[in-house]
């Protein structure tokens, strides 16, 4: 996979989380077994417009060597990363039904995506 269509699959999926978090979070969310009350939906409301600009930012990136796409991929695998972390302990806690496990591998996926472009390949 080259990294021009790997930064195609994450404006896809970015953009399906941060519309989804920024238009119904309640909806969204209750996939997950979350019940958010406002001080929540705003915190969702705020992470969707997050992950709305890095939908952006991957879809508006074009020179595949410079500096700040190596930036960009840096920040994108420690932002997986930590979510793996945090998401894993919510659901290990009870805090998240069985279906937050595929936020988990999600988030695995992502990182090995961004460290693979990052760190491995050549």
């Amino acid at each position: 996979m080259s990294l021009r269509t790997w930064l195609v699959v994450c404006t896809g999926v970015y953009a399906i989380f941060g519309i989804g978090l920024l238009v119904a979070p309640n909806p969204f969310l209750a996939i997950y077994g979350f019940q958010l009350n406002p001080g929540g939906e705003l915190i969702a409301r705020v992470l969707g417009s997050a992950l709305s600009g890095f939908a952006v930012l991957y879809a508006t990136l074009r020179d595949l060597n410079s500096g700040a796409t190596r930036s960009v991929l840096l920040g994108s695998l420690i932002y997986n990363i930590v979510d793996v972390i945090v998401a894993t302990a919510y659901i290990l806690a009870g805090v998240a039904n069985a279906v937050g496990w595929a936020v988990v591998v999600l988030h695995v996926f992502l990182t090995a995506g961004f460290g693979y472009f990052l760190l491995g390949r050549r």
